[in-house]
């Protein structure tokens, strides 16, 4: 187990010198100092400071970080004491290799997740960039953008006809108080309201016709025919004068993961959109963390993430028969 006695102890027999103790003390807490607020693994959720004492043990400094703050004190006092500037160089390329070691994925060795869930996702992306010092914040942020750019997006498996919501009398105006889904919804397919036993198909019309019909002086009240879209709301004509069912059909934005465990979400499963969300995630971390800036690399993964996407679609399109998704019938 490193301490801080051990290290001096090294740096001093690796520079051959006896006679730098003070030195070789400032050295090394001028290298913990000079990496104290980068993130590693071992310091992604509070900073940690040097080591209280020569014998202190556990100091991630001494351990995890043992290689780099050695070959960074070493190159200091190459530089200010014994100024030699050769073997000042070669000790800073090793601190070069220490850092680019300590942000290599290490600390996801032998961990699991179960497949198809964010957990799986979170941990692959740790293991394809090579970083340990993304934390959990990191990862959900760049996944959850990742999902936001494709939400709106029709595919296979955000179509749904499952959704059915009840009409009050005297009602016209229907939201995600009445209907969930209705908050969800990115595109009409079609509605249909049952009267009696029959369904009957609701004709689309515009707001602005709506709004004249259903403020008109002698307000029509029956069953309703027609039907419209403003303000996240599904609106009604003539305004439902008893309870009738309308079953809502069309796109649906899938909500992302709420937890690391959750199975089943389209967005995290390998046979639907995971491809897609993982490579746009990676994409989003090169372009939005500065400690992983490479616009190279965030096209890389864009490019990889669009045609995961692209491929995603034409799926949907063979599935229904069209580009593009649902087409309107010739009887509407």
């Amino acid at each position: 187990m490193t301490t801080l006695s051990v290290m001096k102890a090294r740096i001093a027999t690796e520079l051959r010198r006896t006679d730098l103790t003070s030195e070789i003390a400032s050295a090394i807490s001028s290298a913990i100092s000079a990496y104290k607020y980068d993130r590693f693994s071992f310091n992604s959720s509070s900073f940690i400071d040097e080591p209280a004492s020569d014998g202190e043990t556990s100091n991630a400094w001494m351990t995890t970080a043992e290689r780099l703050v050695r070959a960074r004190a070493k190159g200091e006092l190459y530089i200010h004491v014994i100024k030699e500037p050769v073997r000042a160089k070669e000790q800073f390329d090793m601190v070069g290799e220490a850092l680019q070691q300590l942000t290599r994925n290490r600390s996801h060795v032998g961990v699991t997740a179960t497949a198809n869930t964010r957990g799986a996702m979170k941990l692959r992306i740790g293991q394809e960039v090579e970083r340990s010092d993304l934390t959990d914040a990191d990862l959900e942020n760049a996944i959850n953008a990742a999902i936001t750019s494709y939400d709106r997006d029709r595919f296979y498996f955000n179509e749904s006809r499952a959704y059915t919501f009840d009409t009050v009398a005297s009602q016209d105006i229907y939201t995600e108080a009445d209907q969930e889904a209705i908050g969800r919804l990115v595109k009409v397919d079609y509605l249909f309201v049952l009267i009696g036993d029959n369904p009957v198909r609701l004709v689309y019309r515009d707001p602005e016709s709506v709004e004249w019909t259903n403020m008109a002086t002698t307000i029509s009240e029956g069953q309703p025919g027609w039907y419209t879209l403003y303000n996240e709301s599904i609106r009604l004509y003539p305004i439902p004068s008893d309870v009738f069912t309308v079953r809502l059909a069309g796109v649906f934005r899938p909500a992302a993961p709420a937890t690391d465990v959750e199975t089943l979400n389209p967005w995290m499963m390998v046979s639907k959109a995971e491809r897609m969300i993982r490579q746009r995630a990676k994409a989003f971390l090169y372009t939005d963390l500065e400690v992983m800036a490479d616009d190279k690399k965030a096209q890389k993964y864009l490019t990889l993430a669009e045609e995961a996407r692209h491929l995603l679609m034409q799926h949907t399109a063979d599935l229904t028969g069209a580009e593009g998704g649902y087409v309107e019938p010739d009887w509407a």
